[in-house]
């Protein structure tokens, strides 16, 4: 297995900390409905500014994939950094 992180920046999009943790749960929610990859860990800041996830996953270049395309999808292009370790 390796491990990725995505890193997504939140910043002037007016989201408060309760708000970035919703995106953040629906994104995570999202990237799970992947069979080859799971999320092992999950942040927020607290002025909803940036969210990250930790994921795991067998398939790197589907992983990668699959979260490029989910970022384009939800308007976050541009917005991300996602690093595999």
């Amino acid at each position: 297995m390796k491990t990725m992180t995505l890193v997504i920046s939140l910043q002037g999009m007016g989201l408060n900390e309760i708000q970035a943790l919703k995106v953040r749960n629906a994104i995570e929610a999202l990237i799970e409905s992947n069979d080859s990859v799971e999320v092992v860990g999950a942040g927020v800041n607290l002025d909803g500014a940036e969210i990250d996830l930790e994921i795991e996953t067998s398939d790197v270049e589907g992983a990668s994939s699959f979260i490029e395309e989910l970022m384009a999808n939800a308007d976050l292009e541009g917005r991300y950094k996602l690093e595999t370790k």
